[in-house]
């Protein structure tokens, strides 16, 4: 017994330091903490529950859900086990994220953080009426939670239903008077009641707080329909243009001039407008920093390198890749291959990126040869692989084969077939 607390007290003083040391910026020091730590069948879960919170502090999702695993297997009435866990994987396994929120809603029916998380998943699938439902049960649990009140706020909105919407705005307004958030609710909801000098206001007051001024100044032009070529709010926008401002809130901005030039008939300004708008909105040019890495990268990756790695890869056979340009046809594969009874599709998972980045940082790809000699012979390589695995498995244990369609995997061909 003495053994026992003297472990839990030791691990406690680690993840304290850990946590310390972040709160300083030292990231690498308490990465290291977080390796070093040794658990045991009999940990407190407590303990593993914070260890859990370093780890996705610092980014190791995997680390983090094996630890949720354990903890969900040792206690499995916990709701607010299942409900972080959940959260952990909201993006790449929904449907698992999902059934485990549903699951602590059934242990603890008074807990409203996971209607929130399932009302998130009803909004992605514009079921916005389920959504209002969800966060309702949420609001009523939790009545002061203003993350609550300003999601139900805003699927309201969504929905039409300004009146119902209206005292929860008003409170919001209260609690936090000065969340630029807020005031952007604000001006939604009045601009839905026909109040649009008080919405304008009120979205002026958002992009005083911080609010993005492109959208700040879009969400401003829907307003109200614009029939005065000398409307002050056109000079406050061109004004604003001249400034050195984010692609994506430049775009914001043309949206908006392209909406009132519409409402002023003046067609050709408009066209220009949004063709403007929409050459900021597509995505960032990569290509150049794409093709350094395959450069600096992908000449370590001879036959000699595969067969020295091929000594302690990873045997499994359970991974597909699907690689290659987007809108290339890799959703269609992955449908064909997920089609057999054997097999599921993934999506696009960003897992093997995160392996790779571990492996070698973007700063240290001048010693890339190194790092990637040094994970050959430590038989890290091997530990990358594994990793991998158990997230690409979890919540698809009977699958025989699994579709990771990313197509920016291409970038990483060369590690992928080191590790199997």
């Amino acid at each position: 017994v003495l053994m026992q607390g003297s472990a839990s007290q030791q691990i406690a003083e680690q993840l304290d330091k850990a946590t310390s040391l972040i709160e300083k910026g030292d990231v690498e020091s308490a990465q290291i903490i977080l390796n070093s730590i040794r658990t045991a069948d009999d940990t407190d879960p407590e303990l593993l529950s914070r260890l859990a919170d370093l780890a996705i502090a610092l980014r190791e999702t995997p680390k983090a859900i094996a630890i949720f695993k354990t903890l969900i297997e040792s206690c499995p009435d916990n709701a607010s086990y299942h409900y972080r866990f959940a959260q952990l994987l909201m993006d790449d396994l929904p449907e698992k994220a999902e059934s485990l929120c549903n699951r602590a809603i059934e242990l603890n029916p008074e807990y409203h953080l996971p209607y929130v998380v399932l009302a998130h998943f009803a909004t992605r699938r514009n079921q916005h009426s389920k959504a209002v439902h969800l966060l309702t049960r949420a609001h009523e649990q939790s009545p002061d939670d203003v993350q609550v009140l300003a999601r139900l706020s805003r699927a309201l909105l969504i929905s039409g239903q300004s009146d119902k919407a209206e005292p929860l705005v008003d409170r919001l307004v209260v609690l936090e008077p000065d969340k630029a958030e807020t005031h952007s609710l604000n001006g939604m909801m009045l601009a839905q009641l026909g109040r649009f000098d008080e919405a304008e206001a009120s979205y002026r007051k958002a992009i005083k707080q911080g609010y993005p001024v492109g959208q700040g100044y879009f969400d401003i032009a829907m307003t109200r329909k614009f029939t005065d070529n000398d409307d002050p709010l056109i000079e406050d926008i061109e004004s604003i243009l001249n400034a050195n401002l984010p692609p994506k809130q430049r775009a914001g901005l043309y949206f908006g001039m392209g909406k009132i030039h519409d409402d002023l008939k003046l067609w050709d300004k408009a066209f220009e407008n949004f063709q403007q708008a929409n050459q900021l909105c597509r995505p960032p040019a990569f290509r150049d920093a794409d093709v350094e890495m395959f450069e600096k990268t992908s000449g370590y990756y001879s036959r000699q390198l595969f067969e020295q790695a091929a000594e302690s890869a990873s045997q499994s056979d359970v991974p597909v890749f699907i690689v290659g340009m987007p809108r290339s046809g890799t959703t269609l594969i992955e449908k064909i291959i997920a089609s057999h009874p054997v097999a599921e599709g993934a999506g696009e998972l960003l897992d093997i990126e995160r392996e790779h980045l571990q492996m070698c940082p973007p700063e240290a790809l001048g010693v890339y040869g190194e790092k990637l000699d040094e994970a050959i012979s430590s038989g890290q390589l091997a530990d990358y692989a594994q990793t991998y695995l158990d997230g690409l498995c979890l919540g698809r244990e009977n699958a025989k084969k699994i579709v990771d369609k990313l197509p920016d995997n291409y970038l990483f061909l060369g590690f992928i077939h080191a590790m199997f």
